[in-house]
């Protein structure tokens, strides 16, 4: 199976949706009156990109705008699609889901509640619950117990929520005293952390080595 992806903000192996600055422009429209439908209506206009020769099945990654394109795209190409339902695109962006779910072969949903959730906004839809994994089989599990030489490893977008500054923040326990972290990736809190690392004398424990691809990782 081969899987095309498609963003607003593309990153690698990922194809940017043309033109860019369309695109970030109805980034400001997620919600409100006309939002649906003009999301859909630029979903059907992707139907012309070269990439969607042979496409069999159109997948919105999330429940907001990303699944309005995929149903508009999907519309274009005479195809079915699905939805994938996480958290903010959920509980806060969700109010056009129920029409969402009508018209989507099934949704995707990674928590119980909000598998819940969905059913209980259409009760008739297929509601999958897939809740997100690792490849156990890659990562054996092993005992971590904090001291010298040990490392933390932390993955994620640079926002707030993510709970880095917390993170930096117990470095100065006790228990995580002689450990250092290292914290893959990029995003709006940067500088933020920046400051709060040098504001702590952390420079030498903690690194930021910035957004890393599969293979640098």
């Amino acid at each position: 199976i081969t899987v095309e992806v498609f963003a607003a903000r593309a990153g690698e192996g990922a194809w940017p949706l043309s033109p860019p600055s369309r695109w970030i422009k109805l980034l400001g429209n997620r919600r409100g009156d006309g939002a649906l439908r003009e999301w859909r209506q630029a979903g059907r206009r992707l139907a012309s990109h070269k990439a969607m020769e042979g496409v069999t099945v159109v997948h919105g990654g999330w429940a907001s705008y990303p699944a309005a394109v995929a149903w508009g795209l999907a519309e274009g190409l005479d195809l079915p699609w699905s939805l994938a339902a996480h958290a903010r695109d959920l509980w806060v962006e969700g109010g056009d889901l129920p029409a969402k779910l009508e018209a989507a072969s099934f949704v995707a949903a990674c928590t119980r509640a909000g598998a819940g959730r969905l059913s209980g906004l259409a009760p008739a839809a297929c509601v999958r619950y897939l809740p997100h994994g690792m490849e156990i089989a890659r990562y054996p599990w092993r005992e971590w117990k904090p001291g010298p030489g040990r490392q933390l490893i932390g993955v994620g977008r640079l926002v707030e929520k993510k709970g880095w500054e917390s993170l930096i923040e117990a470095l100065d326990s006790e228990a995580l005293r002689a450990t250092t972290l290292t914290i893959v990736g990029d995003g709006p809190g940067l500088a933020k952390l920046q400051q709060k690392i040098a504001g702590r004398g952390l420079g030498s424990r903690v690194q930021l080595t910035g957004q890393l691809s599969e293979a640098d990782t």
